[in-house]
């Protein structure tokens, strides 16, 4: 008998633990499935606006895109630099895709000024990344005052 109570006391306590925890509510939670975007088919030439360039701004960009399954219907501004958003917008605007079933996602815009050691390679570069990032660098503008210097 004595053999047989450790084995009682153990099996006792493994239905208590089952029932506590049976007994509990629980949440099934499925993990967010991440949109992808359509097959770009062609897309404008972004540009980096002349301001942001004088005024140093970089930053990222994310626009959310929405299709009819063919060209983009809708655009909405989710953040980034004010310099850069109206451009970052206007050029997703500009995406044809391969015919899909229409979605929403969004687009990465990632607006970089070169610095001294990267400036040998031109003035910038426009990067796409299908099928939803875009990387867009271009030197700094740098603006001269020729007017001369007034006064003593």
């Amino acid at each position: 008998m004595t053999t047989k109570l450790p084995k009682m006391i153990a099996i006792g306590l493994f239905l208590t633990c089952v029932a506590l925890v049976s007994s509990r509510p629980y949440e099934i939670t499925k993990p967010e499935a991440k949109v992808t975007a359509p097959q770009v088919l062609s897309v404008g030439v972004p540009y980096y606006p002349t301001a942001a360039r004088a005024s140093h701004v970089q930053g990222v960009v994310h626009i959310e895109v929405t299709t009819n399954g063919e060209t983009v219907t809708t655009t909405h501004v989710e953040d980034g630099p004010r310099l850069l958003t109206p451009f970052a917008e206007s050029n997703a605007r500009s995406w044809i895709f391969v015919k899909h079933t229409p979605t929403k996602f969004t687009l990465t815009y990632t607006y970089k000024l070169l610095d001294h050691m990267e400036r040998n390679r031109g003035f910038g570069e426009v990067l796409l990344r299908p099928p939803d990032e875009v990387e867009i660098s271009a030197m700094p503008t740098v603006i001269n005052d020729p007017a001369p210097d007034v006064g003593g």
